[in-house]
C-alpha cells in the first residue's frame, strides 16, 4: 500500500465532515429545526395570586368604553382611535397590480417615524444627513407649508435606522414630536414655532439603548404618558403636561421599549398600559399608580419589545420577539388574571394587532404570515403567507388594507371564516422595499414611506 493512499483516505474523510457539518449548519438554520433543538424556555413562574387556566376564561367581548368624539384625520400613530382602524367610509377598496392612483410623490430622508394628518396637512418627521426635519405639507400637492430642524448626531450602532423613530402627534392646534435623541417638542400646527422643548434624556439620565429613542407618546387628557426609561427618581415611565412641557408624576423604574402605551377604561377604572423594557406595567394615568406589572421580555436585551398592547373589552393582549403573546383579564379589583400563553401560534415582533369581533389580526414573526386567531384562545382561524413579508395595516369598514415591508399593497377581508385577499400590487409598487412605517389615512388620502420616499394615493371615488 503506497503512502499517498492514507493520504487521500484522510483527505476523503476531511471532505466528507465538511459537507455533512455544511448540510447541519444549513439545518440549523431552519426555523423547525430551530425550535426544536432550542425550545422556547418555559413560562416564568407565576406570581401569588394568578393561574393560568386550562380553558378560556369567560371574557368580556366588547370594545373598551372610549371616549365617544374621535379626532379627524389621520392625528397619530396607528390612527383616530390608536388601534389602526379608519372611521372612513368612501373610500376605494380594489385596486390592480400598479396599484391606486398617485396624487404625488416626494423624496424624504431616513427614519421610522410614519406620517400623520389633518386639516388638509401632512406631517412628517425625518432626517437628513445631521438634521432632524419635521416637514409640514399641503395634502393635496406636497407642496411645503413650513418645516422645523434641529441638529441630531446619533448614530445607531446596528443596521438599522439612525431615526427618528417616533411619530408627530397633532392635538388642537399643536404638534409634539420626540427625537432620536430624546428631545420632545412641542409646536404650533399652523406655523411649526416651537412652543416648549425638553431633553428628556438629560432630564432623567436616560442610557443609551439599543437604538434611537423610538416610543411614541401616548396622548391621554392633558397629558403626555412616556416610557422614557430613566434612572432619576423613578422616571421608568413619566407623565408630561402637554400645555407647559412639566412632569405630572413619574413611576416605576424599568426602562424604555420601543412600544406606544394604550390607555382603556375598564370597569369604570382608566388605564394605561405600557410594555416596558421588563414588561407590562398597568397604571393610573391620573396620578402614576401603578395597579400591577407583569414580567413579559425577549430573552436577549438587544430584542426589544416594540408591538404595543392591544385592548378588547377587559383582556389584554401583549406580544414579544423571541418571548411569545400573552393575554391577561383585568378584574374589577384592579388585578389581572392569566387566560392563555402563546409562542408558536403567534408572535410579532414591532407590527400591531387588531380586534375585530373577538378576533385578532395581525403579523406573525416567524414565518411573517399574516394571521386571525381567536382572543379567547389564541386558536389561529387562518394565516395568509403573503408575499409582502411582515407589514402594517389599517382597518376600513370590514376590510383591511395591508402595507408590507416589501412596499407593496394589498386588501384582505376582516372575516375570521375565510381567508379572503385581492388587490396585491406588483414588487415595488407603490414603494421599494424597506418600508417599515405604518400607513396613514386621511380624507380618502393614503400615506405611505420608506426611508427613501413619501407618496400619497387617492382612494377617493
Amino acid at each position: 500500500m503506497s503512502a499517498s493512499r492514507p493520504r487521500k483516505a484522510v483527505a476523503l474523510l476531511a471532505g466528507l465532515m465538511v459537507l455533512v457539518g455544511a448540510s447541519a449548519i444549513a439545518s440549523l438554520q431552519s426555523p423547525q429545526v430551530a425550535q426544536w433543538l432550542f425550545p422556547p424556555e418555559p413560562p416564568p413562574p407565576m406570581e401569588t395570586g394568578d393561574r393560568l387556566p386550562t380553558e378560556p376564561q369567560e371574557v368580556l367581548l366588547e370594545a373598551a368604553s372610549e371616549p365617544t368624539e374621535v379626532p379627524e384625520g389621520w392625528p397619530n400613530l396607528f390612527g383616530p382611535r390608536k388601534d389602526c382602524t379608519s372611521p372612513e367610509t368612501d373610500v376605494v377598496m380594489s385596486w390592480d397590480e400598479e396599484g391606486p392612483p398617485e396624487l404625488w410623490r416626494m423624496d424624504v430622508g431616513i427614519g421610522y417615524s410614519s406620517p400623520v394628518a389633518a386639516d388638509g396637512r401632512v406631517l412628517l418627521f425625518h432626517r437628513v444627513e445631521d438634521e432632524e426635519i419635521l416637514a409640514c405639507l399641503n395634502a393635496e400637492s406636497g407642496e411645503m407649508i413650513w418645516e422645523h430642524r434641529y441638529p441630531c448626531f446619533y448614530k445607531c450602532k446596528y443596521e438599522h435606522s439612525s431615526g427618528p423613530y417616533s411619530t408627530p402627534i397633532i392635538h388642537e392646534g399643536s404638534v409634539f414630536i420626540q427625537g432620536a435623541e430624546g428631545f420632545l417638542k412641542r409646536l404650533s400646527f399652523e406655523t411649526g414655532e416651537v412652543i416648549w422643548e425638553r431633553n428628556l434624556s438629560t432630564d432623567y439620565a436616560v442610557p443609551e439603548n439599543y437604538y434611537a429613542v423610538g416610543h411614541t407618546p401616548l396622548l391621554e387628557g392633558d397629558r403626555l404618558i412616556i416610557n422614557v426609561g430613566g434612572t432619576v427618581d423613578e422616571s421608568g415611565i413619566v407623565a408630561i403636561a402637554t400645555g407647559t412641557g412639566e412632569t405630572i408624576w413619574t413611576a416605576t423604574t424599568q426602562g424604555a421599549s420601543y412600544s406606544t402605551p394604550q390607555a382603556a377604561t375598564i370597569h369604570d377604572q382608566r388605564y394605561v398600559f405600557v410594555m416596558t423594557a421588563a414588561g407590562l406595567v398597568a397604571l393610573d394615568p391620573e396620578d402614576g399608580t401603578v395597579f400591577f406589572e407583569r414580567a413579559w421580555r425577549a430573552r436577549h436585551r438587544e430584542a426589544v419589545t416594540a408591538t404595543s398592547p392591544l385592548i378588547y373589552g377587559d383582556l389584554v393582549v401583549v406580544s414579544v420577539y423571541q418571548k411569545g403573546t400573552l393575554c391577561i383579564r383585568v378584574l374589577p379589583d384592579r388585578t389581572f388574571e392569566e387566560v392563555w400563553m402563546a409562542r408558536r401560534e403567534f408572535v410579532s415582533q414591532f407590527n400591531p394587532m387588531t380586534c375585530v369581533d373577538g378576533y385578532v389580526y395581525g403579523w406573525n414573526n416567524l414565518d411573517k404570515s399574516f394571521r386571525c386567531f381567536d382572543i379567547t384562545s389564541c386558536e389561529v382561524q387562518w394565516k395568509w403567507w403573503a408575499p409582502i413579508g411582515r407589514g402594517t395595516h389599517v382597518l376600513v369598514g370590514d376590510q383591511f388594507i395591508v402595507f408590507g415591508e416589501s412596499g407593496q399593497l394589498a386588501v384582505v377581508d376582516a372575516n375570521p371564516q375565510e381567508l379572503i385577499h385581492t388587490s396585491l400590487t406588483k414588487a415595488n409598487v407603490p414603494l421599494e422595499r424597506e418600508a417599515f412605517s405604518a400607513p396613514a389615512l386621511a380624507d380618502g388620502l393614503l400615506l405611505l414611506r420608506n426611508e427613501k420616499q413619501l407618496v400619497c394615493l387617492d382612494l377617493r371615488p
